[in-house]
Order: structure tokens, then sequence, then C-alpha cells
């Protein structure tokens, strides 16, 4: 059965959180995982309604014109003057590999929860995604504290934990918050570990993590491995890693693709093993470009004539 039993694409997806510029040796690049996974939805043609606040500089800016380049509704967009829009450092590593430096006490840190959340209920969201990294501040995670506890629909999270700024406190109040959750195999280990989960694989872990915190699914990436999704009725599904013949630049972002995918299958109700192939397939070609954004939505369109009206049905 679908989580999103009415849904809509007229009814936008509500993501909270960071926006920060990936800063490269030579440039820099708006990023953060929840302004990915929004700009993703916008690609494809949904309605993201992005909440986050950013600083009153050049970034700022910036992420106005991209947001209006995609289309995207800026009224969730924050300005706090006395706060600097988030930046991360980037360091690049073999075969595509890379590594973030996250600065402190950034404009998303300062998210207000009285304008949140009179943005989030006037537009009557189906589904709301969000992360960690926002919540390491108490101000921003009493913004979506206050949004947890106002909107009935689905949540879903992407745990991205980010050293040192995510405790296992914040995680477990995001895993209690959400009926689906994305993860990648690394981050799993880690629950099992911290939270001695019974069992001896993945699968056994993921089980036990879902049923200590209602979850109904949890997706699990594993790199070059595919992915795979356990679900509360105890059905395992797996797809394997995409094969694309593009040569792999960087990996910068392939979660966030993975995770928009996945909601455009909430959305949609795809069966959830196409939408586990597609996911993986978006996420492959992102990994084909330079970043985590395409520079056109032209990229996004080869997709959806691939995918246009095919299992599109409630599954």
């Amino acid at each position: 059965m679908s989580l999103l039993h009415n849904s809509c694409t007229s009814r936008p997806v509500l993501v909270f959180g960071e926006v920060l510029a990936d800063i490269f040796p030579d440039r820099f690049v708006l990023g953060g995982a929840p302004f990915n996974v929004a700009c993703h939805l916008a690609g494809f043609g949904l309605n993201p309604l992005f909440i986050t606040c950013a600083g009153q500089d050049s970034l700022q800016e910036e992420l106005m014109q991209r947001m209006a380049r995609f289309g995207m509704n800026t009224e969730g967009v924050q300005i706090d003057p006395a706060h600097a829009t988030g930046q991360a450092e980037v360091s690049l590593h073999g075969a595509g590999g890379h590594s973030f430096t996250i600065k402190a006490d950034q404009a998303y840190d300062y998210i207000d929860a009285a304008q949140a959340l009179d943005v989030a209920l006037r537009h009557d969201p189906q589904l709301f995604y969000f992360g960690t990294l926002a919540q390491r501040s108490s101000v921003s995670r009493a913004a979506w504290r206050a949004l947890q506890a106002q909107l009935t629909c689905p949540g879903l999270s992407d745990i991205n934990l980010r050293h040192p700024w995510t405790t296992l406190e914040i995680a477990k109040e995001v895993l209690a918050a959400a009926d689906v959750v994305k993860m990648n195999l690394e981050e799993l280990q880690y629950f099992a570990h911290e939270l001695h989960l019974p069992g001896s694989s993945p699968e056994a872990w993921a089980e036990a993590l879902g049923e200590r915190f209602t979850i109904q699914q949890i997706l699990v990436t594993c790199g070059a491995d595919g992915a795979w999704q356990w679900r509360a009725d105890g059905e395992i599904l797996t797809a394997p890693a995409a094969k694309d013949e593009a040569p792999m630049l960087d990996t910068i972002g392939a979660g966030d693709a993975f995770t928009a995918v996945l909601i455009l299958g909430l959305v949609h109700r795809w069966p959830h093993q196409l939408s586990l192939v597609r996911a993986n397939a978006f996420a492959r070609a992102i990994c084909s470009i330079r970043g985590a954004i395409p520079e056109h939505t032209a990229f996004y369109a080869s997709f959806l004539e691939k995918w246009h009206g095919k299992h599109d049905k409630t599954d």
C-alpha cells in the first residue's frame, strides 16, 4: 500500500534543512542535501517547498537565482542578516571520492519556527523530507519539531550523518519521526553498533531498527553494490548498481539524487522495485557530472522520456 493515499503532484513536498555552498579549490557550487533534493524534485516536475535560512550575501542571491531557474517557490527561504549562508569545504580524493569540512554557526542554524510553520501549513504538503545536519542547532531543531508536531503527512528522512554535528540523540529523534528512512550501509552499521541491534547481517539490523522506531521502509545504499529496501511487512527488495558507460567524475550528491527519485516514486506510486532501479540509475548519472545538480533541466527530461507513462499506478 502506498504511504501517500491521496497524493497529488500539485501539493508540495516539504523539504526542510540546510543550504550551503560546496567550496572546491577552483569554484563553489550550491549544495546541501535538502537543497539538492528540492532541485531534483523541481527538475522532475514536482512542486517542492524548500524551507531554509540563508544569509544576506552573494550566496543568497545565487540561491534565489538558482531556485528561479528551476521554477521553485521561494516563500520558505528565510533571510538572516547576522549569519552567512552555509558553506562546506570539499576535498576530492581518488576514484571520484570526496570529504567535507562543514563550517559552524551558519544561517541554516537559525530557521525560525513560526515562519516555517506558517508557510508549511498554508501549502498543505503531501510529504515531509528532513535530514539531521540542520538540527545541530537548537533554533532550527525547534523549527523542525514544530513542523513535525503540526503536519499530518508522512515523513521521509535521509539520515546523512555528519561528524561531529550529528549526535546519536539527534539521529534517534529523527528515526522516531520518519515513516521512510534512507541511509548508506556505513550509517546502518553505525546504528547497529551504537544501538546494540540484534542480528549479524545488515538485513537483520534494518529489521531491528525499523521495529524499534516504527519505520515502514528503510532504504540502504551500498555504493557500487547498488541498494536494497527493508519493508515493515518483512519483504526485502534489492537492486544492483546501475551500469553506465559515462565516466564517473565525482560522487557528490549521488545519495541526494537517489532520495529524490524515491520521493518521485512515492508521489507517482511506482512499484517499490521500480523505484529502487530508477533511483540507482539517476544517482549513477549524477556521478557522471561535476557537482550534485545538473546545469540544465534537459538532464531530467531524458529520464522522464524513458519513464513516461510506465508503472505510474498504485502498487
